[in-house]
């Protein structure tokens, strides 16, 4: 029977929050003392909104250029003047406000010479609700979750040079609550009515204020219908926008959220910043392994400005600079070349035409990046200052796509009653290939783009992975163990679990956890006696079939020597008598003395029948 796979393509709300500074206002200058002195400052302070705290800690922010001249700055909370701090360097006017209820005013006045510059004022009111996000919740997968999702998170950020995200627990709140409102409401990033019952803010900063987060600096991700952590940071990163976010070297600190639709919300904060300067390149430089697709499947759309939406592109390139909020990136030109010097067509969104944000430059290719290509980017840029002053921010670097094929992960998700076989790419996916599992010579699984049919019910077992990469022009073999799964934690799991993923032999990938020992794939496969004790180090093998195989399975992940340490040896491989025989001829310098397997993966043949089951061969050298 067959069936037409849901079009549950992933969609993508992308927000960064980065407070708005107002115009900023002039202080009036002194005849006598000539000091010059601008100020930023925001609409209103934290908290606004609703506030869950009845002893909430009110700030604003507010901030002079010089503080060479005297000034004031004063908080008045319900009409009442209260002893606020002030911190120069943060810019922060804070108070820790105890025993409020209601609606609450805030008021903060500054004052030069004596003389008011700015009064800002706003409500907030205390909440008469108890919400807590993570009661009722499983918290041992949450807390995987959010662990699973930072350390992928830092994995990128260390490999780009920015600090690493610690996990906070304010925003994890922050995080779950939004997350417990979207499987409800089915929103994006925006709350909108106050008299639902899991509202906590329209915007993330809202949120975050309502419980407690004492930061301005707050951003927000969300992807939905994840399996987990580790799947939603990967597509965060791929979409561009969302990528700013995660390498964003002022946020410091996250929380997740994740509820039964496999919604996953992440919260950013951090203390924004604090003078610093720094360029963020993704892919970055001297990158191997560089994906070269992407579906544009984005919110905001970042070809928007081409007339184009949801349609395969190559592998976006971002240039990122992180400053100050008044400085100007300017783009004077940008160009994407490959390994002959060729120029490459791309969509190129600059600071020029966004929207969304004035400070980087995203290349995205026209069409696929070749595999195995060395590219190399070029942007000449430059930062202006408020002041006028300008400085050089331009950027030259290399990267290396994929070469072959390469994923990430292999798992199921279920829709409409079938368990689809979904693989993330880590060489960026081709759209049009093909994908079949196999166990003992009968097929159970074709998918072919969105497009999946199943020949028969799937069950516990080991099962052949075949995927043919036109793209790639490449036919790759893995092993995959399925498992049952009773515990199943979002509306599209499947209760089919991929356990163990094999490739060359070797595990790619663990999901059950046993006891952390790797054992190699072809330990299930039959063994064959050679009916001899030793063999000569040059040593030449002939395995003869009984049809001819394709020639494309006869490669050093279908066939291959290893050692006593599961290491493989660099053997030679030819394929003869029509296709009906393989000759394996030793290393160069031959085999050393010692123990070794020789190992033939389920094979396909020309008739497209695949072996019942793979061989291990082993034999001596002495």
């Amino acid at each position: 029977m067959r069936y037409k796979q849901i079009g549950f393509m992933l969609l993508i709300a992308f927000f960064l929050w980065i407070p708005t500074v107002e115009a900023e206002t002039t202080v009036t200058k002194e005849p006598l003392t000539q000091v010059d002195a601008t100020i930023e400052y925001l609409p209103e302070g934290r908290p606004s909104g609703i506030v869950q705290s009845s002893s909430p800690n009110i700030t604003y922010y507010i901030k002079l250029s010089s503080y060479d001249l005297p000034y004031e700055i004063r908080m008045y909370l319900n009409g009442r003047e209260v002893n606020a701090d002030y911190n120069e360097g943060t810019g922060i006017v804070s108070y820790q406000a105890s025993g409020l209820s209601g609606e609450n005013r805030v008021k903060v006045t500054l004052s030069t010479y004596g003389k008011e510059n700015l009064s800002r004022s706003w409500n907030f009111k205390v909440d008469d609700r108890t919400i807590s996000p993570l009661a009722g919740k499983d918290m041992s997968l949450l807390e995987r979750v959010q662990n699973n999702a930072l350390e992928r998170a830092n994995e990128y950020r260390s490999v780009i040079g920015v600090a690493p995200l610690t996990s906070n627990e304010t925003l994890q709140e922050t995080a779950q609550a939004h997350a417990n409102y979207i499987e409800v409401n089915e929103t994006g990033h925006t709350e909108v009515s106050t008299n639902e019952t899991l509202f906590t803010g329209r915007t993330p900063q809202d949120r975050s204020a309502y419980f407690g987060y004492g930061s301005y600096f707050v951003g927000e991700g969300i992807t939905y219908e994840e399996p987990g952590g580790p799947t939603s940071i990967d597509h965060l990163y791929d979409a561009p926008y969302h990528r700013l976010s995660l390498m964003n070297p002022f946020y410091s600190e996250a929380g997740t959220g994740y509820n039964g639709d496999g919604d996953f919300v992440i919260n950013f904060g951090g203390l924004g910043n604090q003078g610093e300067e720094k360029v963020v390149l993704y892919p970055y430089e001297g990158q191997e392994q560089a994906k070269v697709s992407w579906l544009a499947f984005e919110e905001p759309n970042p070809l928007r400005f081409f007339g184009k939406n949801k349609i395969w592109t190559g592998y976006p390139i971002s240039f990122a600079y992180f400053g100050g909020q008044s400085d100007r990136l300017v783009v004077q030109s940008s160009s994407l070349v490959d390994s002959s010097g060729q120029q490459v067509s791309t969509y190129t969104v600059t600071p020029e035409v966004e929207d969304q944000g004035k400070h980087h430059l995203f290349l995205i290719p026209k069409k696929f990046l070749k595999p195995g290509e060395t590219y190399q980017v070029q942007v000449n840029a430059y930062i202006e200052k408020k002041s006028g002053s300008t400085k050089d921010v331009s950027r030259t670097w290399s990267f290396k796509t994929a070469d072959e094929i390469a994923l990430d992960r292999v798992y199921f998700e279920k829709h409409n009653g079938t368990n689809f076989l979904t693989l993330e790419w880590a060489s960026g996916k081709d759209p049009d290939a093909t994908i079949t599992l196999e166990m003992n010579g009968e097929r159970y699984l074709r998918r072919e783009g969105q497009q999946q049919t199943t020949y028969k019910d799937l069950t516990p077992g080991l099962y052949t992975m075949s995927i043919d990469s036109p793209y790639f022009n490449e036919v790759k073999t893995y092993q995959i163990m399925i498992q049952s799964k009773e515990d199943l934690y979002f509306d599209y799991d499947s209760p089919l679990n991929v356990t163990k993923v094999f490739e060359d032999g070797v595990m790619m990938e663990d999901t059950d956890g046993a006891d952390g020992k790797e054992t190699p794939i072809f330990a299930n496969y039959q063994e064959w006696d050679v009916n001899q004790s030793s063999f000569s180090n040059d040593k030449v093998w002939n395995i003869r079939f009984n049809s001819s195989m394709l020639p494309s399975q006869v490669n050093s992940s279908n066939v291959y020597v290893v050692n006593n340490q599961n290491e493989k040896v660099d053997v030679n491989l030819m394929l003869e008598r029509d296709g009906t025989e393989i000759v394996v001829t030793p290393p160069s310098g031959n085999y050393s003395n010692g123990d070794y397997t020789l190992v033939i993966q389920p094979l396909k043949n020309k008739a497209d029948k695949i072996m019942d089951n793979g061989i291990q061969m082993p034999f001596k050298v002495q």
